[in-house]
Parts: structure tokens; C-alpha cells; sequence
């Protein structure tokens, strides 16, 4: 079995049985696989409150005790996942190495970091010496009592020489952060005039995110703790579906322009433009989609298209300001899922009703949308222009047809490969196939203006 989901969070205490049973309920309501709990505030933990609090599932566990009645972490994680394949404790962090079914393994560190500054230095020391032992994909969380943003605080009571030492310890252990959807505070200081802050957050090296490139780090509310409990799903962004989308490395392979002609000539014209475009659109994809496939395969496989394959990588991250074929594939896809997550609808508020699944998120949106669409209000009040009396201005020009040199000029000016249509062709597919599609193109944008659909 491969872990699902993960919870990170500070309890502020695992010691009375109401907090006991609030953790308990997350984890059954969240399916979390691993539980990373800080501020336990115990000083031992056994087999049996380990079943008892997080469910008869949660049958290995690794902690550090608390020193009196503060700190304590516990890491625990579901009989499924099997043993830890390593696993390493120091003062504030708690280091388990999974084993997956079908990948390489990863390492998990929860931290708790103190409230001292030289504690605090001191604890940065100790993560760049878990890296030392933790080779491979890893990821840190928990909270680390510290931030290295200004806007991680919701005032200017900063300590910037701390911010500036985390910085730079993230630096060096190449750390990326994971980002947060739905919340910018985890964790508040209570009081009139609250101080807000994220000091709770998730951190993972390149590799980790070769992993799990779907991750999502999301947060929930939470009545018995000052810190908000995160959720990292490991496999939350599915994979949209697969559409078309014109690579623009095709007009550079040879066949390309009689496939382009051959394909765009075979449908027959129908009585309406605009359907006879429509159709040659898509049997131009399917010409396309076939010729690629019979022309280029497997792009993986050949080494000798490397260079197109780090193409395709650029043009899907939208990164322009870097050449075409620069070897920087990597870069690509890092910025591809950061497109992914910054895009993602995490939840949708209904009537006060919080919407997580795909499925009610789906049938929300387009409810709402048949709901909205073909309907019209009365409206109490018009507006009369006539009694306004307003300058009379000459548009009759707006109305003539469309030239081909207008249309031609447009087309020159759109961005290459940038925001493809739904139909997934771009703008350098216009420029190099304009002698082909043009006769097409101008009637159909002749039968809109006319009104002739």
C-alpha cells in the first residue's frame, strides 16, 4: 500500500481525552495514512494509546518524548505501509524512510521547532545534519516555529536576522515549499488585535516532488489547538483530460505541410462556414495526432529528439524567457506542477457547505452555470440615450467586412505558443498553415459578421 494522505499538526497537547478524541475524528474524516503530531506534551506513549487515539490501523509509531509539559512529537502511520525502512530521532525532529510499492524511498521529517534563539540556530544545525543521514526524496514538516517571509506574519514585529538564518538553511538543504491552499495563517496568538502567523509548513527536496508531482497541501479549522491542522494529499490533482494541443516543433519535421494540405482538403464544404471550419479543425487533429505518433513514437525512447522533447516540456510551463531547446527540462516541468496547484479548485462554498470531492465540485459548477445561463430578470429602470443627448459619432466603417490584410496583421500578432485556444491550435499554427486555411478562415469570419450561422 502507498500512503494517501498525511496529517501535520500541532495539538497543543494529546493528554485529555477530548483532544484525544478530536484527533481521532480528523483522522478517520481525512483517511490519513501517516499522522504527524507535535506539542504531544507527553512524556511516554505506548502501543496501546497509539491504537486507542488514531484507530486499530496505526500499528507503528516512532516519538520523542516531552521535556515536562512542553514539546513531544509523534509520528505514527498505518500497519498497511509496513515497517520503517530507517528512521532517526534527534532533539526537535523525528525522521521515519518509507518504502513504496512501485518507487524509490522517501524520507518524512516532522520537526517541532523551539521557541529560543539559539535554540533556534541550533535547530537549523540539526536539519542540515538529518540531511547528512536522509539521502533521496525527503520532506519536512510540522511546525517550525519560524518563517522566512514577511508576508508569512500579519505584522511588522519581525526578527529578520532569524527569517534571513532559515532562508538560507532552506537554501542549502534545497528545499522547496509546498504551497498552502485555502488559508494564509496557520496559527494564531488569540486576543482583540490577534497576532496571525505561518509557522506550520511542508517542505520537500526536488526529488520528493519527482515522487509525488500531484501533491496538494491543504488546511482545515480547528477548535482545540491555536494551529490550523494540514492535510498533504499525495495523489489530490488528478490528471485532466487528455485534449489536443498543436506542438510547435511539428512544422520543423519533414511531412508536415502535406499533411497539414492533404487533411484540410479532404472534408467537403457544408451549407454553413462556420461547420465546415469546425469539421476540418478536427480532422486536422486526428491527421495530426496519427502522422505524429507514426512520425516521432515514443519521444522518451529517442534520444536523438531530446532536444523537441525539452520543447514540449518548455512550452507547457509557460516559461518564455528562456530559449527554445535550452536544457533546462527539469525547470519545465517544476513549473508545470506549479501551475497545476496554483490552478486547482481545492473547495467550493455552497449555501454553507463546504465542497472537497471532485464529484460535488463538478456537479456544483455546472448546476450553477444551467441555472444562470438563458435566463433573464426584469429589470425596473431602463435608460433613454436619446434624452441624453450625446454627440453623434460616424461608425458605419465598423460595419464593413473584415479585409484579408486585417485579419493577416492579426494573426501576425499573436504569441506564438502562448494561451492556445480550446481547440488547442496556437498562434504559429495560424502563421505557417495561413496559405492553406486562409480561403476557409475569411468565409467563416465573413458569415459571423453577416450574422450567417
Amino acid at each position: 500500500m502507498d500512503p494517501s494522505k498525511i496529517l501535520v499538526w500541532n495539538v497543543r497537547g494529546l493528554n485529555s481525552s477530548a483532544r484525544q478524541d478530536s484527533v481521532r475524528m480528523l483522522v478517520q474524516s481525512i483517511r490519513a495514512d501517516i499522522v504527524c503530531l507535535q506539542e504531544t506534551k507527553m512524556e511516554g506513549i505506548s502501543q496501546w494509546f497509539v491504537l486507542s487515539t488514531l484507530g486499530p490501523d496505526f500499528y507503528h509509531f516512532v516519538f520523542i518524548p516531552s521535556v515536562g509539559a512542553s514539546g513531544g512529537i509523534l509520528v505514527a502511520w498505518k500497519q498497511a505501509l509496513g515497517t520503517a525502512r530507517n528512521f532517526w530521532v534527534d532533539n526537535h525532529c523525528v525522521s521515519v524512510q518509507f518504502l513504496p510499492t512501485d518507487s524509490e524511498p522517501w524520507w518524512l521529517t516532522c520537526v517541532y521547532g523551539p521557541q529560543g534563539n539559539e535554540e533556534k540556530i541550533n535547530f537549523l544545525q540539526e536539519l542540515r545534519f538529518i540531511r547528512t543521514h536522509c539521502h533521496g526524496p525527503w520532506m519536512v514538516a510540522g511546525d517550525f516555529n519560524l518563517i522566512y517571509k514577511e508576508e508569512d506574519k500579519n505584522n511588522a514585529n519581525l526578527n529578520r536576522a532569524m527569517m534571513g538564518r532559515f532562508h538560507r538553511a532552506l537554501d542549502d538543504l534545497a528545499l522547496k515549499e509546498l504551497p498552502l491552499i485555502g488559508h494564509k495563517f496557520t496559527w494564531s496568538g488569540g486576543g482583540n488585535s490577534p497576532t496571525l502567523s505561518r509557522l506550520d509548513k511542508v517542505f520537500f527536496s526536488m526529488e520528493w516532488e519527482n515522487l509525488f508531482p500531484s501533491c496538494l497541501l491543504q488546511s482545515t479549522a480547528s477548535m482545540d489547538s491555536d494551529h490550523c491542522p494540514l492535510i498533504i494529499g499525495l495523489n489530490d490533482m488528478l490528471p485532466g483530460k487528455g485534449r489536443f494541443l498543436f506542438a510547435s516543433f511539428w512544422p520543423k519535421l519533414e511531412g508536415f505541410h502535406e499533411v497539414v494540405g492533404q487533411a484540410w482538403g479532404s472534408v467537403e464544404a457544408r451549407a454553413y462556414p462556420l461547420e465546415t471550419l469546425s469539421l476540418k479543425l478536427k480532422y486536422l487533429t486526428r491527421a495530426l495526432q496519427n502522422w505524429s505518433q507514426k512520425c516521432i513514437g515514443n519521444i522518451g525512447a529517442q534520444l536523438a529528439l531530446s532536444s523537441m522533447k525539452r520543447t514540449i516540456a518548455r512550452v507547457r510551463s509557460r516559461i518564455n524567457w528562456l530559449k527554445d531547446g535550452d536544457a533546462n527540462t527539469a525547470l519545465f516541468h517544476a513549473h508545470v506542477r506549479h501551475r497545476k496547484r496554483k490552478n486547482f479548485i481545492s473547495q467550493i462554498i455552497v449555501d454553507d457547505q463546504v465542497l472537497t470531492s471532485h464529484g460535488d465540485k463538478v456537479a456544483s459548477i455546472y448546476n450553477f452555470y444551467d441555472q444562470l445561463l438563458g435566463t433573464s430578470g426584469q429589470r425596473d429602470l431602463t435608460i433613454n440615450l436619446e434624452e441624453l443627448n450625446l454627440s453623434q459619432i460616424d461608425l458605419t466603417d465598423l460595419e464593413l467586412p473584415f479585409s484579408e490584410d486585417e485579419v493577416w496583421n492579426t494573426i501576425k500578432h499573436l504569441p506564438p505558443d502562448k494561451a492556445p485556444g480550446p481547440d488547442g491550435y496556437t498562434g504559429r499554427f495560424y502563421k505557417i498553415c495561413w496559405p492553406v486555411i486562409k480561403p476557409d478562415l475569411m468565409v467563416a469570419i465573413s458569415a459571423v459578421q453577416a450574422w450567417e450561422f
